[in-house]
Formats: C-alpha cells, structure tokens, sequence
C-alpha cells in the first residue's frame, strides 16, 4: 500500500478518542497512508469555516477526504470544494442521524421538523459523497434502500485502535462473587430495562450485576432499581476505557445490548468487540448484524431481544456452566481475531482505498 503513496484529508467533528475513530486513522497509519487531520468542536457554523480553512491549507497535499463518523452535515458543505479542487470525498456515516434520533431514541415525532432535518442530513450526505462506508452489511442496506442509493461502499467494521491483551483467567468458581458486568451509554438500545428485569428474576440468586455509565434512561433505571429492592445490582460512573478493561477481565459475564428496535439490528456494538477480544463470555441480542459474525453457544450467547426471561435463563446457564462459558469466551476472542483485529481491519480499509 507504500506504493500508492496516498494522502489523506481527515476530516470532522468527531471525538478523538472514540474507538470507530482511532481504528480508522490507526489503521490508515499501518498501511502507510499519509493523514492530515482537519479537526474542529467548535459549534455551527463556525466550525464549518475552521475546517475548510484547515481543508484548504492541506488539500494540494491530499488525493480524498475522509469525513468521519457524524460528519452528515459536513459533506454538502464540502461538496462544492471538494469537486473544484478535484478531490473524492470518502464518508463514514457510521449510523443514521434519523435512525438514532427519530426511531430509536425517540427524540422527536417522526413528522416534526427535526425528523425532517435528520432525513436531510442523511440523504444529502450519502449522496454527495464519492464513497460510502459502514460498519455492518445491515447498515448499508437500510442507506441504500431509504435513501435509493447507487454508488461505491466499503465494510470497515467496527475493531479496536490497538491489539488488546488478554490475560487467561477461570471463571469464578466462588458462586457468592458471580458477577455480571454491563457498561455503556444508558439509551434504549442498549435495553437496560430488560436486563434489570433479569436481575429481578435472578435477585435470590448469588449474581451481582454491576452497571458502569450514564445517559437518557439512568434515572428511570435507578428507579426501577429502587422500587424492586434489587441490592445486588450496583450502578457506577462512567470510566476510562483501561478501567472498563480491568472490569470486563474480573467479570464472570458480561451484556451486550437487547433492545428489539430496528437500530440494534444493524449494530454490533463496540462493546460487543471489546470483550470479544478479552475473551470473556458474553451474551446479547440475538440481531442479523451480529449474527453475521459470531455463532450463538459457540463463540458468543445469544438471547431473543426484548425477553428478559430468556436474557434471565442465559444468565443462570453461565452461572452452573463455568468451565463451558469459559471457552466460548475464548471462541469468541478467534472471532475477535478474524475480523475485528487490526490486522483484519488493515484487509478492509485496503479494500476501500483500491476505490480511489
């Protein structure tokens, strides 16, 4: 890939040290692809202005701009000086401003001007940039088929930054310190409620559950956790991702998302690769996405979404089955390996760089 000698215009208002975004400038780096960032959180629209200054002092040194995840509205603007300086614009929308916003969070009425905004962003963007590219097969067909797409896409799936070292461990063999680890944003796909229904389920049972973040529906499960007496469930701050990973290597299993929406079935969430890759067992929603990578029983367990009892039985089948969850966990890490790795990232992104 040296010999392609390509520069690359990263570009966006992303955060920097989000997983989706290190993996890809990572993975630009090891195949030796020269990046020039362009990078401003500074609000709208001023910080359309910052970028392009940014884009104009770089683009002679570049062959395409990458736009980065949550940069919808960033491709219509650059669209204009993109083709004046003959520049392709390769774009990541990573997920649907009116999928997240209108269908799954719910933020807004499906007729409201802000439905109508997130649609516009969505379908501008798409079809404005030269190349697009998601993170799941199920993610671009909802693009292609909402927005009647027609035009060059890659996978680059979701993978960590950095090879992540996994250190053996057993399954606790100590029943009174079986512990249930779920981390994430608390947003209704990751289906928290249900997993608090299993807890209720599973309260006379010695399993902890232990939920690390904050978001949209805390409250409402520090409610929930209240009103059902469930002590054995203990909510925590959000942590770095080094914490998170000292927490998934004591963890006896860890949860990965159960909503039923249409989003979380064209997902598989970043933490879905994180544990995936420490090799500890894991169980989430049973979705199309995920089954397009990991086996249920086998390298990963998979549960109906929606269905805490389901998500309860699973649950109390790891805590009488140590040694079995233990190598489906280590399954789940050769899964981890062969497609989520950086070393199969580097195999996708060449896919999408030959597109230039």
């Amino acid at each position: 890939m040296n010999k392609l000698n390509i520069h690359l215009c990263i570009l966006g208002n992303h955060e920097l040290d989000y997983p989706r975004n290190q993996a890809v400038i990572q993975t630009l780096k090891s195949l030796g692809v020269q990046t020039h960032l362009c990078h401003s959180r500074t609000p709208f629209p001023i910080q359309h202005f910052i970028l392009l200054y940014k884009y104009i002092k770089c683009f002679k040194k570049v062959n395409a701009i990458w736009v980065t995840e949550g940069g919808h509205r960033l491709v219509p603007f650059l669209k204009i000086f993109s083709t004046l300086t003959g520049k392709k614009i390769i774009f990541d929308p990573f997920t649907s401003r009116y999928n997240t916003r209108i269908e799954d969070r719910k933020l807004y009425k499906k007729y409201s001007f802000q439905s109508f905004i997130c649609k516009w962003q969505d379908w501008s963007s798409t079809h404005m940039a030269d190349i697009l590219v998601f993170d799941t097969k199920q993610h671009q067909a909802y693009f292609y088929k909402k927005y009647n797409l027609n035009k060059k896409y890659g996978i680059f799936p979701l993978g960590t930054p950095n090879p992540i070292q996994h250190t053996s461990k057993p399954i606790s063999q100590n029943k009174k310190k079986f512990q249930v680890l779920f981390y994430g944003n608390y947003i209704p796909l990751q289906g928290i409620d249900i997993l608090i229904e299993a807890a209720k389920i599973l309260k006379e049972k010695p399993i902890c559950f232990k939920l690390i973040g904050k978001g949209q529906t805390f409250q409402h499960i520090k409610q929930l956790i209240k009103k059902h007496k469930l002590t054995h469930v203990t909510q925590l701050p959000p942590q770095p991702f080094h914490s998170i990973q000292k927490e998934i290597l004591q963890a006896d299993l860890c949860m990965g998302i159960f909503d039923k929406g249409i989003k979380a079935q064209m997902v598989v969430p970043n933490k879905v690769v994180q544990v995936a890759a420490l090799g500890t067992p894991l169980v989430s929603g049973e979705t199309p996405a995920l089954k397009t990578f990991f086996t249920s029983k086998k390298n990963i367990y998979m549960v109906e979404p929606g269905n805490s009892q389901a998500l309860a039985q699973t649950i109390l089948y790891v805590f009488n089955h140590p040694k079995e969850s233990q190598i489906i966990g280590l399954n789940g890490q050769k899964i981890y390996q062969s497609f989520f790795s950086p070393t199969a990232l580097s195999h996708s992104m060449e896919n999408i760089l030959h597109m230039l």
